[in-house]
């Protein structure tokens, strides 16, 4: 094993030396800011680890999801729209299947797309019932433009 003299010597030598402290001094605080940044690093990533693996139950969000299938059928969506009803509930159920399992990102990413095809249930019922009703409103129009001609005639 060799010894570093030189280093060493330029402890001994430069004992009075302030430069030398600081030099000294600054490298044990760099090492002492870095310890501490990697361990606050690792901290937060151990935090970060532990929340994201089962996420927060999303309770509000599949009793407004409930809400929005009872507003689509309400509408009529199992007439006009019984695809996508279904699909809404279907995904409502898979939800609470993975709300059962304690897979909760799982459960709010279904109840997300159960809310959009509820929603899509709803909008498809109630487009259908105005396309019904404006196909009414033009059938009356043109009676009663027959109706105006032929009392036109008999004038």
């Amino acid at each position: 094993m060799k010894l570093d003299f030189q280093k060493y010597r330029d402890i001994f030598v430069n004992i009075n030396n302030p430069k030398f402290h600081r030099k000294e001094i600054n490298m044990r605080n760099r090492w002492g800011s870095t310890l501490k940044i990697l361990l606050l690093l690792f901290c937060c990533a151990f935090l970060l680890g532990s929340c994201a693996t089962k996420g927060v139950p999303p309770v509000k969000e599949i009793a407004t999801v409930e809400r929005s299938i009872n507003m689509a059928r309400e509408s009529n969506a199992e007439i006009y729209a019984p695809l996508e009803l279904r699909y809404a509930e279907d995904k409502l159920q898979q939800a609470k299947a993975a709300m059962q399992m304690e897979e909760y990102t799982k459960a709010g990413r279904l109840t997300d797309e159960a809310a959009i095809d509820a929603r899509l249930a709803e909008t498809k019922a109630l487009t259908e019932k105005e396309k019904k009703s404006v196909k009414e409103t033009k059938d009356n129009i043109d009676i009663l433009r027959n109706e105006i001609e032929r009392a036109k005639k008999y004038k």
